[in-house]
């Protein structure tokens, strides 16, 4: 379960994000809090920057204050979200329909 969260920390973020806005480290503690998995400062910003910069997330400082800022999703993002989960979500499906239909025959 790790590793496939920590390969695909941006689908996760992007899943969390489409709930409600949040800075980065409450993203990193919601995503302990649900997956017992602890993601760094350095693998959830860097991500966090780059959705920014594709225009999928929007930063912004929360009611006049400098730190923290609050993730949000764009109009776009949320397009760009709901695809990237139901792509995730197929492949994690045809993968376990796979495994599932080879245990049958070993």
């Amino acid at each position: 379960m790790e590793s496939i969260i920590k390969i695909n920390r941006d689908v996760f973020i992007l899943s969390i994000l489409s709930e409600r806005p949040m800075s980065g480290y409450d993203l990193i503690k919601e995503i302990f809090h649900r997956y017992d998995v602890f993601l760094n400062q350095g693998s959830v910003y860097p991500v966090s920057y780059a959705l920014e910069e594709d225009g999928t997330l929007k930063a912004e400082f929360h009611e006049g204050n400098k730190k923290p800022k609050l993730y949000s999703l764009t109009p776009e993002g949320r397009e760009i979200a709901q695809k990237r989960l139901c792509d995730f979500t197929e492949a994690m499906e045809a993968i376990l329909d796979s495994t599932s239909r080879r245990d049958k025959y070993a």
